[in-house]
């Protein structure tokens, strides 16, 4: 991290712009930061110029409970460049997700599933699957069905 300008603000809290690596944020530290103070990252919607206003408010009020405030800017907003494209597309559930089969749609109590048991107007199958995750219910403690 690399301290880039520094001010003291009316109120005695100390301002300091820095960057991490080629992210720019903001560091306010109270005025009796003799001591390490605990640190709150404020978060915000993107650009810190358009919402400094807002920032050093949040951070004004902070200092003056003795805690540190900083905040960064987002990938893609203000001065921070973009981050590159991903390099193959995130997975979808699409993969995770399975249509049930009869076999796998009894409870452990051997009963039918609910959805195994709706028909179609004309009492032919239903016209649209069950889907279920094999993994989210074991995880979840819940029985299927």
């Amino acid at each position: 991290m690399r301290f880039t300008s520094e001010q003291r603000l009316d109120d005695g809290v100390l301002e300091r712009e820095f960057t991490l690596g080629e992210i720019p944020g903001i560091l306010w530290t109270p005025r009796s930061a003799s001591a390490p103070a605990p640190l709150i990252l404020i978060g915000h919607p993107g650009g810190l110029r358009m919402m400094y206003p807002r920032l050093v408010a949040r951070a004004r009020h902070a200092a003056a409970e003795g805690y540190a405030a900083a905040t960064i800017e987002l990938p893609g907003s203000g001065d921070r460049p973009r981050s590159p494209p991903p390099r193959r597309p995130a997975p979808t559930f699409a993969g995770r997700w399975r249509p049930a089969s009869r076999s796998t749609t009894r409870s452990s109590t051997g009963s039918s599933s609910r959805w195994s048991k709706r028909r179609s107007r004309n009492g032919g199958p239903p016209s649209t699957p069950s889907f279920r995750c094999p993994r989210s219910a074991a995880r979840s403690g819940t029985r299927e069905g």
